[in-house]
């Protein structure tokens, strides 16, 4: 399990953004790192 500021009690309403918390996701991870291997073969 993870901690993060977007599901804080307290500063969800801050920092709640959906569209910002995908930034910092595991699927966004992956996903960089998939664009990244793929423009490495690609070169």
């Amino acid at each position: 399990m993870t901690v993060s500021p977007f599901d804080h009690p307290l500063l969800s309403g801050l920092l709640g953004d959906e569209e910002a918390a995908w930034h910092f996701s595991v699927e966004a991870d992956i996903a960089a790192m998939l664009a990244f291997e793929r423009g490495l073969a690609e070169a």
